[in-house]
């Protein structure tokens, strides 16, 4: 479970920002220091880092007035001008992310929190989750943003990166297809060889004894498959695997009508299809916004894919 508390969100504010730990805890805390009460410098690591409680003196002043009326404004004109502009909608989402994988906070102050939470509205949404942060026990858990998704968890998708309950996460490098092909790629593979026999006019080719022409073509498809397979892997366990569905049917619904077309033969039938998915334009899925992730090849996996899962076939008897 995430805990959104002082140290939480000091920690993201302060990594929007170029400010050190002492001047952050200034700024935020000036507008509460009156005669001469201050915080110690030795207490500045130990609040943000969610080894101490906010002053009482502080709390105490939360939910006063002389607070409420000014603070969206202290934070538009004092806070929010030290943001990085490429951090603004980084610092949203992990802020998002805390305040969905609290449970202790109630949905009605959850709903307040979230509905402020934009651009736009950076000062107000700041504040909201300040003046609260600050009057919570001051303990974040071992493992404040979970790198896995649980059934509260949320994911988001902000200028190409995923952030799972505000931890961005790390997508593995593209498999490489193995030497030898695996049980799951026998029916992809085999619609290939009938799509090569089909164009050659005989009943079968196997591996081994398809023409040198269409080793090469073979090869590519199986490296298309795996780094469509790639992506799926790669979102399993993030909560995007609907995304990931999105973009497959989107492929599909663009290339059926041209795969139900007669052809001379199954393989005209693949190339023409390939070429059709991998040009087809940004789909419904997330996914296709993150840069590097989804391209051609992806694209032209995803047919084999659809060909693994019985939607469609290069070869039509009786065309």
């Amino acid at each position: 479970m995430s805990t959104l508390c002082f140290g939480s969100f000091s920690r993201i504010l302060k990594g929007a920002t170029t400010t050190s730990n002492e001047f952050l805890i200034e700024l935020l805390f000036t507008p509460f220091y009156h005669n001469d009460v201050t915080i110690d410098k030795a207490d500045q690591s130990k609040l943000i880092n969610s080894k101490k409680n906010v002053p009482v003196f502080i709390q105490n002043q939360a939910d006063t007035p002389a607070i409420t009326s000014m603070i969206e404004q202290y934070f538009r004109d004092h806070v929010v001008i030290h943001i990085k502009q490429s951090e603004n909608y980084k610092l949203i989402s992990l802020l998002v992310g805390i305040i969905n994988g609290d449970n202790t906070i109630p949905e009605q102050q959850k709903s307040a929190f979230l509905s402020t939470a934009d651009i736009e509205h950076l000062p107000s949404f700041l504040s909201d989750i300040f003046l609260y942060a600050i009057q919570q026990p001051n303990n974040l858990k071992e493992n404040p943003i979970p790198p896995t998704p649980t059934d509260n968890s949320v994911y988001s998708i902000i200028n190409g990166h995923i952030y799972l309950d505000g931890e961005e996460i790390k997508l593995p490098d593209a498999l490489i297809p193995p030497e030898n092909i695996e049980i799951e790629e026998s029916t992809y593979i085999l619609e290939l060889l009938r799509a090569y026999a089909d164009a050659e006019h005989i009943d079968k080719f196997t591996v081994n004894t398809i023409p040198d022409k269409y080793k090469r073509h073979l090869n590519e498809q199986r490296r298309y498959y795996y780094n469509t397979e790639s992506v799926r892997r790669s979102v399993r366990d993030t909560g995007l695997n609907d995304q990931f569905e999105y973009f497959i049917k989107d492929t599909y619904d663009s290339i059926i009508d041209l795969c139900d077309q007669s052809h001379a033969n199954g393989y005209e039938r693949l190339l023409k299809v390939l070429q059709q998915a991998a040009n087809r334009p940004r789909g419904r899925s997330l996914l296709e916004t993150i840069p590097n992730l989804i391209g051609a090849s992806e694209k032209k996996g995803a047919c084999h894919i659809l060909v693994n899962d019985g939607k469609i076939k290069w070869v039509i008897t009786n065309e």
